[in-house]
């Protein structure tokens, strides 16, 4: 896969969420969301935007990330 570094150095993107597909982990994760519905969990996500999703709505527009890691924060 080749990255498209120089052309997105002239860009610049904002979001307010993101849906995570979360596999190993999942059961911890969602125990510790039960216990307190109100904990946040910070997460550094790596990976690459590959395509579009969807339509854009005139306020916003999904892309598809393609996520090699995950990190959860202290």
């Amino acid at each position: 896969m080749q990255t498209a570094a120089r052309k997105t150095a002239t860009i610049s993107i904002s979001s307010d969420f993101a849906i995570l597909d979360v596999k190993a982990g999942r059961e911890a994760l969602n125990r510790l969301l039960n216990e307190d519905g109100r904990v946040v969990i910070p997460v550094l996500i790596h990976g690459f935007i590959t395509n579009a999703w969807g339509n854009d709505d005139g306020v916003s527009r999904e892309f598809q990330v393609e996520v090699k890691r995950v990190e959860v924060q202290p």
